[in-house]
């Protein structure tokens, strides 16, 4: 799953971004994680793949940013006044050159439409036990603002043929 989305992203000259897990890894991090994919996607306009894994929620808060991300385009409170004011000012050229008024929530607006256009997430849960079940009760986004992709194992010869 992950050399195909890796594979796939390349192809299509996207940047591929996945967080790395340390011992000291908590939301904090992740939310910063987050604000780079912000930048890229929704300050550079560059196309991203957000490759995130089961493996890599580390607590509940994480899955928690990606069903807002997937539902709005928005993780609440992920910038503080002066961080938005920075990505204000580095999107006033885009933005005139769309038409976009030069003024805080249309901005903000012109940044979150960037993103959405932009970042795609991928997501690799496995679906034995209960956390994918559990995830898509508790964070709807997962499934209604997805396609489902379900990999069974390939057989040997099949895979001698790849």
């Amino acid at each position: 799953r992950h050399s195909m989305t890796r594979l796939a992203s390349f192809i299509s000259e996207y940047d591929c971004f996945q967080i790395e897990i340390s011992k000291n890894y908590r939301h904090v991090e992740f939310q910063e994680d987050l604000k780079k994919l912000y930048h890229t996607a929704g300050v550079k306009g560059k196309a991203t793949t957000f490759l995130f894994s089961d493996t890599e929620i580390v607590t509940e808060s994480f899955i928690e940013d990606v069903n807002n991300l997937l539902g709005s385009g928005e993780v609440p409170n992920l910038f503080v006044a002066d961080e938005l004011s920075a990505i204000r000012a580095e999107l006033e050229k885009p933005a005139k050159e769309a038409g976009v008024p030069l003024m805080a929530e249309p901005l903000y607006d012109f940044l979150l439409s960037r993103v959405r256009e932009n970042l795609h997430v991928v997501i690799c849960i496995s679906p034995i036990g209960t956390a994918f079940r559990n995830y898509c009760r508790m964070y709807p986004a997962l499934v209604n603002n997805t396609t489902i992709d379900w990999f069974l194992p390939w057989p040997a010869d099949a895979l001698s043929e790849v």
